[in-house]
């Protein structure tokens, strides 16, 4: 009876071994397979050709997405006036049209067994003759890490690569492409309108003045705004008349006295090369709704502009540029709301850079 016992034992040990070293055997194979397809050339999965399709309907990790292009530009379907960033259609187009693929897989049969059944993530073109290819996206295989896909109808079931979702994966704001705010690190004069007035900064004679040896740059920042007592503010006075020093060789107290608009106007400059949209309120031209019909203030800079001539270096230390931004009513949950001048775009910016300019 024991020596059966053993027996048993011994067989059960052997068929452990085996089934163990068959499982291993399966999964090298597994394995490599996986590794021989990943190694393989990718080939172009049927679809349209980027430059003939219209329009774009996708339902990937749960985003939905609908564009169209009209007049050689994508929109939103429902929405033409949305600012769509083209860069982000490009890519999706650079994606899959058309779609590189290894495979196809032999004896696929059942889709659903790859994820390609009912609810798969899809992505929908339409040609510019109304002709569509369909693309369904399926698992991912755990071994290779590359996701299951196939075109609509064709049978047949190729693997792409695990980034062929991410271009779809997006809520309609962050596809939205706000406006570029120059780079203006150089700042030659400065303007601002607001209820106090009409506010103006030369900078550029501000430095000229110093660089002449006067001890004071005042004419560099002008003001229409007048003060209680009728005179007009700060900063106003005209720069006196000679430079004569006194008998112990020191300069006047008025040639000393520095510019009392240097430091707001510093500040102000600083905010604009720091300057940046918080989000986009609006896109449909109402800027009466946010207060930019009759703007709380007025900013217009005039800055050296080096990219406007960079192929010619003499040009580019000439090249000038005007940027204006509209700052209306404050945001109910903080901010302002700005527009540059002429779009119908409405941001919102950070309360501390807009009432630099307000007052």
């Amino acid at each position: 009876m024991n020596r059966k016992l053993v027996t048993l034992g011994a067989m059960a040990a052997v068929l452990v071994v085996a089934l163990g070293g068959y499982v291993g055997l399966t999964r090298w194979n597994a394995a490599q397979a996986a590794a021989e397809s990943a190694a393989a050339a990718d080939i172009e999965v049927a679809t349209l050709p980027a430059d003939e399709i219209s329009a774009i309907d996708s339902q990937v990790e749960g985003y939905a997405l609908s564009l169209v292009k009209q007049d050689g530009t994508w929109q939103l379907a429902d929405d033409a006036a949305f600012p769509l960033g083209q860069s982000y259609v490009d890519t999706m187009l650079e994606t899959v049209a058309p779609l590189a693929g290894q495979g196809p897989l032999q004896d696929a049969g059942d889709l659903s067994e790859y994820g390609l059944g009912d609810g798969c993530d899809t992505i929908v073109l339409t040609g510019a003759d109304g002709s569509t290819a369909t693309l369904l996206l399926g698992d991912t295989n755990s071994l290779t890490g590359r996701v299951y896909a196939t075109v609509e109808g064709s049978g047949a079931v190729y693997t792409v690569s695990s980034s062929v979702r991410s271009p779809f994966a997006h809520t309609r704001d962050e596809l939205l492409q706000m406006e570029e705010i120059p780079y203006m690190d150089d700042i030659l004069s400065l303007t601002v309108e607001n209820a106090a007035g009409t506010w103006t900064y030369d900078f550029a004679a501000a430095e000229a003045a110093q660089e002449a040896g006067s001890t004071s740059s005042s004419g560099a920042a002008s003001s229409d705004a007048s003060d209680s007592s009728g005179g007009s503010t700060a900063g106003s006075s005209a720069a006196p008349d000679s430079t004569s020093e006194s008998t112990s060789g020191a300069s006047s107290d008025a040639q000393s006295q520095e510019d009392p608009q240097a430091d707001l106007a510093s500040q102000r400059a600083d905010a604009l090369a720091l300057l940046a949209w918080q989000s986009c309120a609006a896109w449909d031209g109402d800027l009466a709704a946010y207060g930019l019909d009759s703007p709380a203030a007025t900013v217009t800079a005039v800055y050296s502009d080096s990219a406007a001539g960079s192929e010619d270096s003499s040009a580019a230390a000439d090249a000038q540029a005007t940027f204006t931004m509209l700052i209306g009513s404050a945001c109910p949950d903080g901010g302002y709301y700005a527009c540059l001048s002429g779009s119908d775009l409405v941001y919102t910016i950070d309360a501390d850079t807009a009432e630099l300019f307000l007052s």
